[in-house]
């Protein structure tokens, strides 16, 4: 069976210079190996001082390279910690597909120290965590949950959207979920369990733990690109 490598960022490192200071490029590499650990830059007047563009990587697997072992990004200025920096989960692989570029943080620096909103990435990305620096406050989660896309309705060209209709408890919890608008079957079961999975993880990582009761209905759409 072919194995299939899924990235799902692609990073690009160009050229960072700051009030046309020169600079000069650093390459370290893991122990015992010629693969690279980190690259950075650092001022010419001064080499202790990083300035410029900084990357480092995971050591080395499945056979992968480059950009799909990238650990960090970001950049310094002046020897401290400047703009967006990122932070990457190591390859990870189920069966035959490599999965690469899941980000573990982002956010932004200014002087070294963190500013504005940093995100962190949990339950595979599907749950984005939020803190705000400069208040020292939490705010709500983002939530990314999508229906998986049946094979078999794929092939045969099914698409458009089902409608789930359910009622939100005041733990949070839900019941009652049906279809109320249906497609197919493997594409209705689909739609209801992504529901399933979002609920779920609203109810897990929302800061606010108790809900208004009500009765809700969802669209899930099945588009072929």
């Amino acid at each position: 069976m072919r194995n299939l490598i899924l990235t799902l960022l692609l990073i690009t490192v160009t050229p960072f210079f700051v009030n046309g200071q020169k600079t000069k490029g650093v390459v370290i590499k893991f122990p015992g190996s010629e693969q690279i650990n980190e690259k950075y830059e650092v001022l010419k007047s001064d080499k202790s001082i990083k300035h410029g563009i900084y990357v480092s990587y995971h050591k080395e697997r499945y056979n992968l390279e480059g950009d799909n072992l990238i650990s960090q990004t970001g950049q310094y200025k002046n020897g401290k910690k400047d703009g967006m920096w990122t932070t990457y989960k190591p390859p990870t692989k189920k069966g035959s597909i490599t999965h690469t570029g899941y980000r573990i943080s982002e956010g932004e620096y200014k002087d070294g120290v963190k500013v504005g909103v940093w995100k962190t990435f949990k339950e595979e990305g599907k749950v984005v965590l939020q803190h705000d620096h400069d208040s020292n406050s939490d705010l709500e989660p983002i939530f990314y949950v999508y229906a998986s896309y049946p094979a078999k309705a794929q092939d045969a060209g099914i698409q458009g959207t089902v409608k789930v209709s359910y009622s939100i408890n005041t733990d949070c919890t839900i019941s009652g979920l049906a279809i109320t608008y249906g497609l197919e079957p493997e594409c209705d079961n689909a739609a209801l369990e992504s529901i399933r999975e979002l609920r779920r993880l609203m109810k897990k990582h929302s800061l606010n733990k108790i809900c208004k009761a009500e009765d809700r209905t969802e669209e899930v759409k099945f588009e072929l690109r």
